[in-house]
């Protein structure tokens, strides 16, 4: 799926400006997809131009005009379309899993700090997706089934990693020491 794909889905739940729409990669869309407006202004322009989405521009005081975009029913029809022909694949793309990887070259400390740093993000998005369900559930916001089902599996793999880590960052920077003591005598004898 591409950033254009993704505009139509933010469009299809009502108008945004650009703005807007790089707010939602940033919270939504934050754990499956990344964009900036580098991308989401030309892919904006470009659905444009296909008459997938119109866009109108409304006046600001001591500002610049703001753009403001609505989807089409070609729009509309474009996005269901493409939802229904992407195939269900899962890819994961983490510079924390990255520098886990190479964990045995790097000092203990910045393992330490790669690893503390993961558990403050994890505990962040977990608080924020636990709001989310309170005010879901205290009706301040209404989420659609496909939302909440994709909301409660990413919580649940946050929580997992979150688990997962506590349980073994010791051991594991324990072994890193017990390696990099290894390899220093192999590279001795």
């Amino acid at each position: 799926m591409d950033v254009k794909t993704l505009c139509l889905g933010v469009l299809s739940e009502g108008e945004a400006t650009g703005y807007d729409i790089k707010k939602y990669f940033e919270c939504t869309f934050s754990h499956f997809f990344v964009a900036g407006f580098g991308s989401i202004y030309p892919a904006l322009a470009d659905l444009t131009k296909q008459g997938l989405v119109t866009c109108r521009e409304e006046a600001q005081d001591n500002r610049p005009d703001r753009k403001v975009y609505s989807l089409t029913e070609k729009g509309r029809a474009a996005f269901v379309e493409s939802l229904e022909q992407t195939p269900p694949r899962h890819k994961i793309r983490s510079e924390f899993m990255v520098l886990l990887h190479f964990a045995h070259l790097l000092p203990r400390e910045r393992v330490a700090a790669i690893i503390d740093q993961r558990l403050g993000d994890l505990t962040r998005d977990l608080q924020l997706i636990e709001r989310f369900f309170q005010e879901t559930k205290n009706g301040e916001c209404h989420c659609e089934p496909g939302q909440e089902f994709g909301v409660g599996m990413v919580y649940e793999a946050l929580k997992a990693s979150r688990d997962f880590i506590v349980a073994r960052r010791d051991a594991f920077l324990d072994h890193l020491d017990q390696h990099a003591a290894g390899s220093t005598q192999q590279k001795r004898a």
